[in-house]
Order: C-alpha cells, then sequence, then structure tokens
C-alpha cells in the first residue's frame, strides 16, 4: 500500500556526473540502485566452499545467484572503481569482479570514490534534516484532522481509517493514530471494542490525554508515550484474537521498547527495501512447493513495512511494525488454493548494519508448523515481486472465493 498522496517524499541526491545516488543512509550506484558489497563476502559469494560451516555454505551459495544480475556486478566494480566496457556481457564483467576480489582490490574503497559519499553524504544532511521537519507537521496535521472526524462522528472515523465494507482492513491504516482533541473517550472504547483487532492506548496527562489507536498494540503504545506519561493502556477487549495465547503475548511484552541489539546505528526502514532469500529450521521437504522461499520488502506506509512471502506451501502480504520487526501475514495456502485470513504471527530480527542478514521466529505458519525459526540473506536491492493488498487476503476475499467455488459445481 503506498503512502499518502500528500506525504513528504525523502529526499534523494544524484550526483549525474560520478553516476552515484544518496538517500535513507544509503551511497547506490544509481543504475539499478546497487549498494556497495565488501570484500569478504563478495569472495563467499564466488568461493561458498571456502565457507568452514555447512549452513553459511548452503547460504552463501543461494545468495550467489545474485551474481547473475548484470546491474549488480557493474554496480560493484563501479563502487570500487574498476574499469570494464560498457558493452560487455554479463560473462565477461562477471570475470573482472572475480578476478578483482581474488586480488583484493574490493577490500578497501579508492579515496576518491570516499570523497564522493563523504561529500554527498554531507549535501543531503541538510535535505533530510527539511524533511523531517515536513514529516513531523505532516503528522500533526494527519492526528488533528483524525482526531477531529473522531469527534464528529466515531462510525465514519472508523469506517473511513479502519474498514472496508464493514470489515476490518488493517492494511487501510497501518500505522497508529493519535487523536488530538478528541475528548469523547468512553464512546470510542464502546464502538471501537467492536472491531476485532484494534488497541487503544491514552497518552498525556490526566488534564491533556491523547488517545492513539491501530491494529499493533505496541505500536499504539509507542506512539501515546510520545506525547508524555502513559496514564492508561487498554488493549482491545478482543486482544486474545491479536495473540494466541499468555506466552506470546508476554514475548510481546518481553522485548517492547529494545533496541535491535545486534545494529550499531538507528536503523532507516527502507534499508530493508529489497530481495531475500530464506531459510527454515524444521519444515520438512513436502513443503518445498517451490525451489526457493522468498520475501520482497518494497513498501514502507507510515513507518510500517509491507513485502510480499512465498514460503513455499503459502504465499501472501506480510506487516512489519518497527523496533524489532514484528509482523502479520495473509495469504493462500498453494496446494488447496485457499485463502487463510486470520493473521499469522512471528518477528524478525537484523543482524547487520547494512540490513542483508535476518534472522526470526514464525511462532505459526498456517499448516506448516509453529515456532519455526529462520533466516534470511538479501539478494537484491529492488524487491522481485509486488506486494498485494492486505485486503486480497480478508475473511470477505475468502468468502467470496468460497461462494463462487459452490456456484462453479
Amino acid at each position: 500500500m503506498p503512502e499518502s498522496s500528500d506525504y513528504p517524499k525523502r529526499p534523494v541526491l544524484i550526483d549525474i556526473e560520478t553516476g552515484f545516488t544518496f538517500s535513507a543512509g544509503r551511497f547506490k550506484v544509481t543504475n539499478g540502485n546497487v549498494i556497495r558489497i565488501k570484500g569478504s563476502r563478495l569472495r563467499a559469494l564466488f568461493n561458498p566452499a571456502s565457507l568452514p560451516q555447512r549452513h553459511e555454505r548452503e547460504k552463501a551459495e543461494k545468495a550467489a545467484e545474485v551474481l547473475s544480475n548484470k546491474a549488480f556486478v557493474a554496480g560493484q566494480l563501479k563502487h570500487y572503481g574498476i574499469k570494464f566496457p560498457s558493452t560487455a556481457k554479463l560473462g565477461a564483467i562477471r570475470d573482472i569482479l572475480r578476478r578483482a576480489v581474488d586480488q583484493g582490490k574490493c577490500d578497501r574503497v579508492p579515496p576518491f570514490l570516499r570523497r564522493v559519499e563523504e561529500t554527498m553524504r554531507r549535501d543531503i544532511e541538510i535535505l533530510d534534516a527539511e524533511w523531517e521537519t515536513k514529516i513531523e507537521t505532516w503528522r500533526e496535521n494527519r492526528f488533528a484532522a483524525a482526531g477531529e472526524r473522531a469527534q464528529n462522528d466515531i462510525n465514519d472515523f472508523l469506517d473511513l481509517y479502519f474498514l472496508t465494507n464493514g470489515y476490518p482492513d488493517p492494511s487501510k491504516t497501518p500505522a497508529p493514530l493519535a487523536l488530538c482533541g478528541y475528548r469523547d473517550l468512553h464512546t470510542i472504547y464502546v464502538e471501537a471494542g467492536k472491531v476485532p483487532g484494534l488497541s487503544l492506548v491514552s497518552g498525556g496527562s490526566a488534564n491533556n490525554q491523547v488517545l492513539c489507536v491501530g491494529w499493533n498494540y505496541l505500536a499504539v503504545s509507542k506512539l501515546a508515550s510520545t506525547f508524555g506519561k502513559t496514564n492508561q493502556t487498554d488493549k482491545n477487549p478482543q486482544q486474545e484474537n491479536y495473540c494466541e495465547d499468555d506466552t506470546y503475548d508476554q514475548h510481546y511484552d518481553a522485548v517492547s521498547g529494545q533496541n535491535l541489539a545486534n545494529v550499531s546505528k538507528p536503523l532507516d526502514l527502507e534499508q530493508l527495501f529489497g530481495s531475500y532469500v530464506i531459510q527454515f529450521d524444521g519444515i520438512s521437504e513436502k513443503w518445498h512447493m517451490v525451489d526457493v522461499f522468498t520475501l520482497d520488502i518494497g513498501e514502507l506506509n507510515d513507518g510500517v513495512l509491507m513485502a510480499a512471502y512465498d514460503f513455499g506451501d503459502v504465499y501472501g502480504t506480510m506487516i512489519m511494525t518497527p523496533g524489532r520487526l514484528f509482523y502479520l501475514i495473509r495469504g493462500r495456502a498453494r496446494g488447496e488454493d485457499v485463502i487463510f485470513y486470520d493473521p499469522e504471527r512471528g518477528h524478525i530480527d537484523i543482524l547487520d548494519d547494512e540490513c542483508t542478514k535476518l534472522s526470526g521466529m514464525a511462532k505459526t505458519l498456517a499448516d506448516m508448523g509453529s515456532d519455526l525459526d529462520f533466516w534470511a540473506h538479501k539478494v537484491a536491492d529492488e524487491p522481485n515481486k509486488h506486494v498485494r493488498a492486505w485486503g486480497d487476503f480478508s475473511e470477505k476475499a475468502y468468502e467470496f472465493e468460497s461462494r463462487d467455488r459452490w456456484r462453479r459445481r
């Protein structure tokens, strides 16, 4: 789901002369939006057998598929200042990159390219600061409008932000809202309580409460905390539908607000954009209805990531929230070709600053099992699959397909 049309766009700095782009903290080759890969990782991609651990070798073999992407290979050569014929075929430039890696030419970045990167980094800092100011203004205006609409008609408000044709639709407003100026707390607790999955948290002071509402309880709480002391926390009466058991609820509570332990700098969610190869621990071969499990992250809506996933027997849409990346998925069972609309849950941890390595746990995954650990390696900086709308896998869509199948019998 794309961002609102009036949402301020993040600045992108393009140096036409050098062919590089800087945006969202990333220095990229403009052609293909290719980020720089460390020499040690390139060495592993060309020679997975050199890695000591079997699972590392298997991951590298899958990740090495990116070496069949000409834009990626050419981008690495450009990042390390290695010249090559612009008309050369993929095989030729791949051989040039392989020799450069073997000769240690990709172990350090040439000084002139470091200067280009640092200059662009300094130049975009001013633009980023202006963008952040615009974002803050946009958020304030949006929250004020939401609070005013809720005050005028709570049912119209719920229809506009959280329902589609009367059904809950988390894709409509994935990020939480702060209802600035809204005062009728009793009414919203009653009406929002009728929408499965919605959470309400009051922030601010006793004399100036700000009610926050949204699908993810942790995200709603985080937003409420920005308005000062959170003096009242109320999960939706149907919150048990969100967390299937007390253990999982406690798991969420335990990690709320913690930083990503393995990432040394603040995370820019756009760094996660791209295509990942996924490996699960604990799923038998019978589930491998496709050769490679994939996760394609390609949309960001008010701080909530959306991705297309394909885990063999099931595929569909995933939404992920900031902090530790807690996710929900809906989708379709490939074998029976039926939608599952009750969200399955899990989390993802980021293992490095470049967002190239992920690990996670699927609390449940349709009929494929539970408490499934998985790992992911980025193989491309751009997603290969389009993210379908969350509503495409809703209960209403399931019922429509069921009626259609019955009519065709």
